[in-house]
Parts: C-alpha cells; structure tokens; sequence
C-alpha cells in the first residue's frame, strides 16, 4: 500500500495551473457548438442568394458591398482601378444609399454632385452627404421650370417624361403625382460646379428621360471618363448619340450601359489603343454584328 504524501497548497495550485496551460479553448466547447454556428451563417448568407429563376436576373451579393441595382458601382470600381479618391456626377441621385452608383465611392472619401428632383431624396443627400454638391433639380434643355411626375411614394420612379409615367403607373398599378421642377442643362451644371474638375464617372438614370438629359451636354468641352447610362429605354437614341461623341460601350446588361471615353487618357482606353479594339466590332457567340455592342469611336485623338 503506497504511502500518502501531503504535498503543499502551492505544488498543488502549481500543477493545476500547468495542466490547464495545455488545455486548448476548443476542447471547452462542445463538438456540436461549431456546427450549429456553421449551419446559423449558412442559413443568414442564403437568404442573400438568388435561387431557381431569380438566379439568371442581374444580381450583385452584399459580400461585395455594392449599393447600385445590380452591381454596377462594381464594374465602376474595376475600370477605374479601385482609384481611392475622385469625383462623380449623379443625374436622377434618388437616394444616398439604396440602388445608389455613388456610395460605394463616398464611402472611400469620393465627392460629387448629386441631382435629385423629388424633394424628399434631396433632402437625404443634404443630411447623409455633406462633402458632395446636392441639387434639387431636374436635367432639361433650357434653365426655368417644368413638370415632375411621380408615382405615389416611389421616388425611383420619377421622370420628365409623361408617357413614361403613366406607363410606369398602368405597370405597377400606382397613382401619378404631379410638381413644378427647377431645371438646368447639364452644360450649366458642368460650368458652375464642376468645370475645374476631372469627372471620373456620371450616372444617369432619368426613367426614359436619359436621352434628353445626355442631349443637353457640350461634349466638346465636357466629357467624364466613364458614362453609366440607363438602357432599358431609348438605348438606340442614346447609343447613337453617344457614339457619335466618340463614347465606347464597354458592358450592358439591358438595364444600364457602360461606356467610355475614347479619346480619354484613361488606362483602360491606352489598353484599347495599344491592342487596336477601338473601333472594332468584337462579335459574340450566338449574335449578328449587327446585334452586338461594339466600340464606335469615330475619330482619333490626334
């Protein structure tokens, strides 16, 4: 029978302290705790995916942090070579966060100038971006005044163009409300806030208006490098007329247009250049030339 030796309290203290030393965190956790964890963030990140159908629409996951429709700040950001500062212009603004092109850029120390016709959405931009230039206004031919139709509450519906309205409002069974609007062209706007300025990108998105607002601009003197331009209406109208300002399509997903300058300097477009696509008519599988979107720019920068 071996013999009991009392040791002292602090041999004691001193050998539980090193046996715990070499116990592991994990070891204190159930086995089922990780899974379950796992199973809870796989059930939260799901709801952000699009499944069966609504997975062919365009889509863009909130991993991302992209804050436009559909991802497009993110092609923005490609483009421009996750540039850390510079400055925008947003035609038809809407709203400081949702389905907005703008935020991503704010948020990285950006600053621009935001149009915004309905008064509610300027307000917004007053509150929640102080370092841009918030106009309440509206993007027309000539400066003065003229009417802003709205549906209901829907700030992402308002345009200048009638028939566009109450289409919208037949659509989405909605009422059409109708404002007097200030407005400006945008060769007014580029002169006064913005003609000492490089303007890396300008959004716009005038629900069926985008053609008119484009129209009022003096390409000669003002050109951002990059145009994202709203194509569901009016795209030939519009594609036309920006090519015809030696703007090039670079990508469309038949709801907004990506396009640049090509007589920029811009990175991208020395790329263009240095490969000889600019002005080439790039098929794709399944599609007539005819059908597809190609770089237009009809004169060179001498």
């Amino acid at each position: 029978m071996g013999e009991f030796v009392l040791r002292p309290w602090f041999l004691w203290k001193s050998s539980i302290f090193r046996r715990l030393q070499q116990v592991r965190p994990m070891d204190l956790i159930p086995a089922i705790v990780p899974q379950v964890v796992r199973g809870v963030r796989w059930r939260v990140f799901k709801r952000t995916v699009p499944t069966g159908m609504n997975a062919m629409v365009p889509f863009a996951s909130p991993l991302l942090s992209s804050f436009s429709q559909h991802g497009e700040d993110l092609w923005l950001d490609l483009v421009l070579g996750g540039k850390n500062i510079g400055f925008y212009i947003d035609v038809g603004a809407n709203h400081p966060r949702f389905k907005s092109n703008t935020r991503r850029f704010y948020l990285r120390g950006w600053s621009g100038i935001n149009i915004e016709p309905t008064r509610q959405g300027h307000l917004l931009f007053e509150r929640e971006r102080p370092r841009d230039v918030n106009l309440h206004a509206a993007i027309a031919k000539g400066e003065g005044d003229t009417t802003l139709y709205t549906l209901s509450n829907d700030t992402t519906r308002s345009t200048l163009d009638r028939d566009t309205a109450y289409e919208m409002a037949k659509r989405y069974g909605l009422d059409v409300k109708v404002c007097k609007i200030r407005t400006m062209p945008l060769t007014k706007v580029f002169q006064e806030y913005a003609s000492d300025r490089t303007v890396d990108f300008m959004s716009v998105d005038a629900e069926g208006y985008d053609f008119e607002v484009l129209s009022t601009n003096d390409w000669s003197l003002y050109r951002p490098t990059f145009l994202l331009v709203e194509m569901n209406r009016k795209k030939d109208a519009v594609m036309q007329l920006l090519q015809r300002h030696d703007y090039a399509l670079l990508i469309n997903n038949q709801v907004n247009g990506l396009l640049v300058d090509a007589l920029s300097d811009s990175p991208l477009v020395r790329r263009f250049h240095a490969k000889s696509e600019i002005g080439t008519n790039v098929s794709q599988p399944g599609r007539t030339g005819s059908e597809t979107p190609a770089l237009y720019p009809t004169r060179q920068k001498g």
